[in-house]
């Protein structure tokens, strides 16, 4: 069901949406409407299409999501639904045919900072997307009885005598993902400029939706090399 929703003049002059098309605009905005008070909904593309587009049959909005998806204007993601409390109580998702336990959903980033709903307003049906999972932590290695070599202080001389300490593979692992994290840079200047103050939250955010590992350091290495390659394209 669609709903009343704000406008605001800042839609207008966002530099990162202005980058892509009018049709994206146009879905973005219309999204908010077909959105529960949460700002989410159905990741339903001929649906969406359906209500937003209806003249239109033509149009691909599945690819219009990708890329808002990956512009971080919207999260696509899915749900379970098994132990989800509901608007009606405790229970799922019908589909007329049975019940479901997951349900792909989109939810609009930062909708509930833009959006005022009426106080009447009921929660819709679509739980809140999982909880992300800390990909770029980097935990220091375990020690165990058979990777450390114990050597007793130097009491006489008041320094720490060496330990081994074992390889850190995940340092290996992240060094070995610039080179695919630089490529996701050159995607994202092109997407959204080179001063863009999103670009290196949208790198990781693209990092960890093709679950590639990084920390903040690697992606901005990455990023400052996407930077020397394309000032060198550009004089040669």
């Amino acid at each position: 069901m669609a709903r009343t929703r704000l406008l605001k003049p800042g839609f207008f002059t966002n530099a990162d949406l202005a980058r892509l098309s009018e049709r994206h605009r146009l879905l973005f905005a219309g999204l908010w409407t077909i959105a529960d008070r949460n700002g989410r909904l159905k990741d339903d593309p001929a649906r969406i299409r359906a209500e937003l587009f209806p003249y239109e049959p033509g149009i691909n909005v599945d690819a219009l999501l990708a890329d808002l998806h990956r512009t971080g204007f919207i999260h696509r993601y899915k749900a379970n639904l098994e132990s989800t409390r509901l608007s009606t109580g405790e229970s799922k998702i019908s589909t007329g045919e049975g019940q479901i336990s997951t349900v792909k959903a989109i939810v609009i980033t930062k909708f509930t900072v833009h959006q005022k709903p009426h106080i009447r307003e009921q929660n819709g049906d679509i739980p809140p997307p999982p909880a992300p999972t800390k990909v770029g932590a980097v935990h220091p290695p375990r020690r165990s009885v058979s990777n450390t070599v114990s050597v007793s202080k130097d009491k006489s001389s008041g320094a720490d005598a060496p330990r081994h300490t074992p390889t850190n593979d995940r340092t290996d692992e992240l060094a070995a993902n610039v080179g695919i994290i630089t490529k996701i840079a050159h995607e994202m200047i092109d997407l959204l400029g080179e001063s863009s103050p999103d670009l290196v939250e949208t790198v990781k955010g693209m990092c960890a939706h093709r679950k590639i590992a990084y920390d903040s350091t690697v992606v901005h290495k990455a990023i400052e090399s996407a930077r020397v390659q394309r000032k060198r394209a550009m004089a040669t």
